[in-house]
């Protein structure tokens, strides 16, 4: 996937969002499709939500899940998280949204 594609489709979702709910700030999570089997192949998706997040008003970023361990605790199956690791991507979550200015804009 090319990181321009990826970046207007998301883009697009932002902004579907957005004629709901005008005023709500959008976490945008880096993830990918198990990168940690190949982390080259899926940077442009990586690239391309940083780049959203930081171009958008009103757009954060939340949660980097490429960052829990490819060990069994966290993902029982080299990939899928397990309780374990699904907790830590919720406290990740939770951390992205505590940083916010309350209330919102």
């Amino acid at each position: 996937m090319r990181q321009r594609d990826y970046e207007q489709a998301l883009e697009a979702v932002v902004a579907r969002t957005r004629r709901v709910y005008p005023e709500a700030p959008f976490g945008i999570a880096v993830a990918s499709a198990c990168s940690l089997q190949n982390p080259a192949g899926w940077e442009p998706v990586r690239a391309a939500q940083r780049a959203v997040a930081a171009r958008l008003p009103g757009a954060f970023l939340s949660a980097d899940s490429d960052a829990i361990p490819a060990q069994r605790r966290w993902r029982y199956d080299g990939c899928h998280f397990s309780a374990a690791g699904a907790r830590w991507l919720a406290s990740q979550y939770r951390e992205a949204i505590n940083r916010l200015p309350w209330p919102a804009p």
